[in-house]
């Protein structure tokens, strides 16, 4: 598997590389995050995606979909900063953001890490711990 992830209960967040990994790869991923005794939902994500070298097909969004409907409770309320350096990743991850709303999932894109890491910071609250690094 060409992914890897990190998971901080204390910040409750998320940070996952994709290094030209296929979308079956990422749903295998997912599953294993949300399997993990310490993840809850509410965590943040910060997926960077700057290693993919393809698109995802159709059916593969269609997929991604399906998860994300069969895994609502799990992923509701949270935040997905989508980190991508091309023109085509970046839209496939605004495209994806209409999808995932229906399901109480915020998602933005995002061609600068710096950035994504700042816009998950600015939804921190009293009730939300901060990812480490915000300011």
């Amino acid at each position: 598997m060409q992914i890897a992830y990190d998971l901080d209960p204390s910040a409750k967040l998320v940070t996952m590389r994709c290094e030209n990994a296929s979308v079956a790869e990422w749903l295998s991923a997912m599953r294993a995050v949300i399997a993990e005794a310490r993840y809850r939902p509410g965590f943040s994500f910060l997926l960077d995606q700057c290693g993919l070298v393809a698109a995802p097909a159709t059916d593969e969004l269609r997929a991604v979909a399906q998860f994300v409907r069969t895994h609502a409770l799990e992923l509701e309320q949270s935040r997905w900063a989508v980190v991508a350096h091309t023109p085509l990743a970046l839209a496939m991850a605004r495209v994806s953001s209409v999808f995932f709303e229906e399901f109480g999932v915020e998602v933005r894109a995002f061609d600068d890490a710096a950035a994504a890491r700042a816009w998950l910071c600015s939804a921190a609250d009293s009730h939300t711990p901060r990812p480490p690094d915000c300011p």
